[in-house]
């Protein structure tokens, strides 16, 4: 029924005449009306408020869900697990390993470790010390890790059976080898020393230079095969990240992640490289900061975030994150892409550019974010542990 307007009475005297009134004001005309006979009566004033009321309170409930960090849109992670470290451990990476219910971990001063997720126990590979760097097989059953070598200035690559912790084989005179990405087939390991590229036959035990000095020079901070093999991807400390052919080693393109407005800044460097779990897909992030200790909270940053299609080489997503992107993986469906971006981690979808919620996870210069194969997230930080996350249902 329509609410009657205030002056109602006023319109239509038979209702004063049936209550003996000739002057009402506004506080006597709903009892008025009520004594009339008339109970449908809302002052306009009492109608607007609580509207008013609604509007203002759907409005703040709008802008606390846009806000909220987390799990404000379908496709949300929540935390499933918690796997603590000691503060001594000072891990810098870790990693799902394939086709196990563990993760592995490399520290700064500790060796590197196998974590149960099932049961939570801790194995250490071995006891000695390590350069901290390794790199698993697609099958998950091994691992290649970099070890200080018998000579002086020497290093050694053993390669670890992961279910009895035993090393398979040893490799030594390796020069050092940081980053370094196994083939899919599972035998090669390509590993960069500084601006130097070097493919390991893991069959045969030789190694050799890559042939690609002439269109490459600068210092190499990622790798990363293509889930078929036939591409390498290069990411460098200027920001330059370059694919090329395994087959022939001739270079297929060359793209950048382009530079911050701010002249202090510079390039987007320290690029970081990965492809999607088809292929399809080849994803490139960097950044770069400025600061001085002798003004506070005057760091400034700037990051970007790229990802292209690896059939025509052009751009399905271009983002400036703000801060350096220092480690991304895809999800096993290739929808998202989580990104760690100093301090959180981003988790974006691919189809919308939309970003579906960020994580905190607070770390040092060399975080970790890993998707599972089972979907769930991996990600690292330096005073909680290393935290699993799962999608929201």
């Amino acid at each position: 029924m329509r609410p009657l307007p205030e002056d109602f009475c006023l319109q239509h005297p038979e209702i004063l005449n049936a209550v003996g009134r000739t002057h009402p004001t506004k506080q006597t005309i709903p009892s008025l009306m009520a004594e009339a006979g008339y109970t449908s009566f809302v002052s306009r004033r009492a109608l607007v408020t609580p509207i008013l009321l609604i509007l203002t309170g759907a409005g703040i409930a709008v802008a606390i869900v846009a806000t909220r960090p987390g799990g404000f849109v379908p496709g949300a992670f929540v935390l499933e697990q918690t796997l603590p470290l000691e503060r001594e451990d000072g891990p810098v990476r870790v990693a799902f390993v394939p086709g196990n219910r563990s993760v592995i971990y490399e520290a700064q001063r500790r060796p590197i470790t196998i974590f149960d997720l099932a049961t939570g126990t801790k194995h250490e590979l071995f006891s000695d010390l390590s350069y901290g760097n390794f790199a698993l097989s697609a099958d998950g059953a091994s691992a290649a890790i970099m070890m200080p070598g018998s000579g002086r200035a020497t290093t050694d690559l053993r390669i670890y059976d992961l279910a009895s912790g035993k090393v398979r084989k040893t490799l030594p005179d390796q020069r050092g080898g940081e980053p370094m990405t196994w083939s899919p087939d599972g035998q090669r390991i390509v590993f960069a020393v500084m601006w130097m590229l070097f493919i390991l036959d893991l069959e045969r035990g030789n190694t050799q230079n890559l042939p690609i000095s002439d269109n490459h020079g600068d210092w190499t901070t990622s790798l990363a095969f293509s889930p078929d093999g036939r591409l390498l991807g290069v990411g460098t400390q200027y920001g330059e990240v370059s694919l090329w052919r395994t087959d022939s080693w001739t270079l297929v393109q060359k793209f950048n992640l382009g530079s911050s407005p701010n002249p202090r800044l510079g390039p987007n460097a320290m690029c970081h490289v990965t492809f999607s779990p088809d292929g399809s897909l080849f994803a490139a992030g960097g950044g770069s900061s400025w600061g001085t200790t002798d003004l506070p909270n005057s760091t400034v940053y700037s990051g970007a975030l790229r990802v292209w299609r690896t059939s025509d080489h052009t751009v399905a997503l271009s983002m400036d994150t703000g801060r350096p992107v220092v480690s991304l993986s895809f999800s096993p469906d290739g929808a998202t892409l989580a990104y760690h971006s100093w301090g959180q981690v981003q988790i974006v979808d691919l189809g919308t550019g939309r970003e579906i919620c960020h994580l905190e996870a607070r770390t040092g210069w060399n975080p970790s974010v890993e998707f599972g194969r089972d979907g769930r997230l991996l990600t690292l930080d330096e005073r909680g542990g290393i935290r699993i996350w799962k999608r929201a249902s």
